[in-house]
């Protein structure tokens, strides 16, 4: 499970890579459903300071995707949009180990 996690982000808004979907937690998790039940997962975004920058339970279930901006309100009140970096994520899903790893978020600057 989880062998393909893309690891950039473009903020530019041009239909590739502006999100980060994870197209193998939601094929497994479509094989896996069975009636209601389904295994949790969480994904937790933090900036290179250790910072949570997003949060999502059951990530890939729904339309909300990771996008660059950030969730989290004390922190980055003043601009949801995060700077271009690198960021680290944290995936958990029930029963299995977590997933960590990297991504990178690519400003328009950057192109």
């Amino acid at each position: 499970m989880m062998d393909n996690i893309p690891q950039i982000i473009s903020q530019n808004n041009d239909g590739k890579n502006d999100e980060w979907n994870l197209e193998d937690l939601k094929t497994y998790y479509e094989k896996c459903l069975v009636g209601d039940e389904i295994l949790r997962n969480k994904v937790i975004v933090f900036n290179r300071w250790g910072a949570k920058v997003y949060e999502k339970e059951n990530y890939m279930l729904d339309s909300e995707r990771f996008r660059g901006e950030s969730d989290n309100s004390i922190d980055f009140k003043d601009d949801k949009l995060l700077p271009a970096g690198t960021y680290f994520y944290i995936l958990k899903v029930e029963g299995f180990n977590d997933k960590t790893g990297y991504l990178y978020i690519l400003s328009e600057e950057d192109k």
